[in-house]
């Protein structure tokens, strides 16, 4: 599984970016590595990505999940950890907020995507 930022949500209203999140020096959680591109990229045109900040969810991730700004496209959009989608109350699957499938013990496959959409 590629652990890279990638465009998500074409059904969306909203526009987002899923990356693999990981804790930093001080264990706060960030998105791992350059954003690249925005989600209204249209190769070749280049991306100007600047940091806005970190929000709180009341529902999903268990972690502030970071805003970004393009500033050629003068839009902002958010960083969701992987296995999260806007307005998701629970994981998607059962992954780590850096991508990583969760340990599965051999005989409880099924309790792996308890607390996942699925």
């Amino acid at each position: 599984m590629s652990h890279e930022a990638q465009a998500c949500g074409a059904w969306s209203v909203r526009r987002f970016i899923c990356a693999p999140y990981a804790a930093d020096e001080g264990g706060l959680w960030r998105p791992v590595g350059a954003i690249p591109q925005c989600p209204w990229s249209e190769a070749p045109e280049p991306c100007w990505i600047v940091q806005h900040g970190f929000r709180e969810r009341k529902t999903g991730p268990e972690l502030p999940i970071q805003v970004l700004r393009c500033r050629a496209h003068k839009l902002y959009f958010t960083v969701y950890p992987v296995g999260h989608v806007p307005y998701g109350r629970v994981r998607m699957a059962p992954v780590d907020p850096g991508g990583d499938a969760l340990e599965v013990v051999e005989g409880e496959a099924a309790a792996s995507w308890r607390g996942t959409l699925f």
